[in-house]
């Protein structure tokens, strides 16, 4: 279970994870010579066998494991849901001649998951293990579910959602829990590739200095919200939030000439940064702080603007 607040990379992390559990047993079943031989293999499993299913408040256990529907003659029937047709999917082909499948569960704590995941709570930790589920079609038969071993299921959740604090503690002990805080390099790495595919005409070099200065500004906001009691860690700013600044700088008259791209000569943000404050970072503050008076809001939004707009460190 990946988690943090939002804006970290946690959809992202989660597709990476998945591509590192499919090549590691791809080295292990393979070996390294048949491994470093079947790229192409490798590549086309990493594409097929990862699956994102995007959760929602509206997404139900009928949707994941079975639900009534109608059928073309009025009457209702038992269909299966998401889980058991991927299922279903992946064991057309035998377990020896399978690489593993990867399903994750984007935003869990958007939906009621202990109600979503039904039977399938306890088989997440029963692998290979088969229950009956209740009731039958017509012709008497009845839905039988089986999660084999090979299939992993990694989930992401935001921390802002209170929603979290819902979860069961015996659904928290089938994953492994890692945070996903704000992450200074990262920012920068996204900003470099970003910046090298818009061709701005002005090389990386150039800005990397600046952005890196931004990376120190965003960390020590961070460090101000972690630490204010009228907000806390879980409000802290992603780094996918201060990625305009590339495109707000990339769209900036007269770039190829600019000495200063983001700071000027006194350590105060230009353009880019206090676009991007005052048209992503404030407003999501804003409504963080949204239950406080307007003097104590718009006061502690002054304080946390002058952090990042005018950053004293470097990182």
């Amino acid at each position: 279970m990946l988690f943090g607040p939002p804006g970290t990379g946690k959809t992202y992390r989660a597709k990476r994870l998945a591509e590192r559990v499919i090549r590691s047993a791809a080295l292990t079943k393979m070996g390294p010579s048949r491994y470093f031989q079947s790229q192409a293999e490798i590549e086309t499993a990493i594409k097929n066998n990862v699956h994102r299913l995007q959760l929602h408040p509206a997404y139900s256990y009928q949707d994941f494991v079975r639900g009534l529907h109608i059928a073309d003659g009025g009457a209702t029937e038992y269909r299966a849901g998401y889980l058991p047709r991927l299922i279903e999917d992946i064991e057309k082909q035998p377990r020896e001649n399978r690489l593993p499948h990867v399903l994750i569960l984007d935003e869990m704590n958007r939906t009621d998951l202990s109600r979503m995941l039904g039977e399938c709570f306890s088989l997440l930790e029963d692998r290979n293990q088969t229950i009956e589920l209740p009731a039958r079609n017509k012709a008497g038969d009845s839905l039988k579910l089986r999660i084999p071993d090979d299939l992993f299921v990694i989930g992401t959740m935001n921390l802002i959602d209170q929603s979290i604090e819902q979860i069961d503690f015996a659904l928290r002990r089938r994953f492994l829990w890692l945070l996903c805080p704000f992450d200074a390099e990262a920012l920068v790495g996204a900003a470099e590739a970003k910046w090298n595919d818009l061709k701005s005409g002005v090389a990386w070099d150039r800005v990397k200095d600046d952005f890196r200065k931004l990376a120190g500004g965003a960390t020590a906001l961070n460090r101000e919200i972690h630490d204010s009691p009228l907000l806390g860690s879980q409000y802290e700013i992603g780094h996918t939030y201060l990625l305009d600044v590339v495109l707000f700088l990339r769209n900036t008259e007269g770039l190829t000439r600019k000495q200063n791209f983001l700071w000027n000569k006194k350590g105060d943000a230009l353009g880019p940064v206090i676009q991007v404050w005052n048209l992503s970072l404030r407003p999501l503050l804003e409504q963080y702080l949204a239950g406080l008076d307007a003097a104590s809001r718009n006061a502690e939004l002054e304080r946390l603007a002058k952090v990042l707009l005018k950053p004293t460190v470097t990182e």
